[in-house]
């Protein structure tokens, strides 16, 4: 997806919030509107970690995907990655890969 900065999403917030579905399986993920099963986005698995794949077939829902969700400061993350040293997250925000 192009317009799509950042590549992590609350699956909880995802799925409390709009009508969707997360499916996850082991080479990578969906993202599914529950009320007509209409795809809204996909990922792929590389090692451990699940991303949105680079193309959509739905622009309006990468654009949703890239703005919806506001930036975290180094500290959340360091938090939510699991305590890594400070500068595995400077590498991450130095790629884009969080902001």
């Amino acid at each position: 997806v192009p317009q799509i900065k950042k590549n992590l999403v609350s699956i909880i917030k995802l799925t409390s919030e709009y009508p969707y579905v997360f499916q996850l399986s082991t080479d990578g993920f969906s993202v599914k509107d529950k009320r007509d099963n209409r795809l809204i986005a996909l990922g792929s698995r590389t090692r451990d970690l699940y991303a949105f794949q680079e193309n959509s077939k739905d622009r309006q829902h990468a654009v949703f995907f890239s703005s919806r969700f506001q930036s975290i400061n180094k500290e959340t993350w360091h938090q939510r990655l699991g305590h890594p040293h400070h500068r595995i997250v400077d590498f991450l925000v130095s790629k884009n890969n969080i902001e």
